[in-house]
């Protein structure tokens, strides 16, 4: 079962979730190891352009693919809103969505603490679509000739850098 969520629908389930209000001893650092994990309020499914869920490969590196037809448990990401207009996302691993910036911008559920390229900036679109902005100032992209791997590669916003979000029980 699952519920669409436009854009403004979004952000008013995000102004509604606990803000994580973790340690700061840099300015990049959302929750520290030590810190208590925070919990994800919301389960979302995040649908791409090419009409297929957003998966994380969790038998492989935690890559985060859009190619499900249908939402199952790797397609089930926990929100969790932190400051500053920043989210964050628990895979069904328990491990946090991350763009790998200092490799080839991927976008991979393998971390076990939030710090700053775990979070992600909410971007609502006037089609009621979302994109999200990564840590290195890009937009998330779920690749076209890629299989749908997403990447924090997107400089411009085009129809692959925007997902629908859907809440799911």
């Amino acid at each position: 079962m699952w519920n669409l969520l436009t854009g403004w629908k979004l952000a008013q389930l995000i102004l509604k979730l606990p803000l994580v209000e973790a340690r700061f001893d840099r300015s990049d650092v959302a929750v520290l190891p030590g810190d208590p994990a925070p919990a994800a309020v919301a389960m979302i499914a995040l649908k791409a352009w090419n009409d297929r869920f957003v998966s994380a490969e969790v038998l492989g590196r935690g890559e985060l693919v859009a190619r499900a037809s249908t939402v199952d448990s790797w397609e089930r990401f926990g929100l969790i809103r932190l400051r500053g207009n920043r989210i964050a996302f628990r895979a069904t691993n328990d491990r946090f969505v991350s763009a790998e910036l200092n490799a080839d911008r991927s976008l991979v559920a393998n971390r076990p603490v939030i710090l700053g390229w775990e979070s992600f900036e909410l971007v609502p679109q006037p089609s009621g679509a979302v994109a999200l902005r990564a840590f290195n100032g890009l937009f998330v992209s779920a690749q076209v000739d890629a299989g749908g791997e997403l990447l924090a590669s997107g400089e411009a916003l085009r129809e692959w850098e925007q997902f629908t979000v859907s809440l799911v029980a």
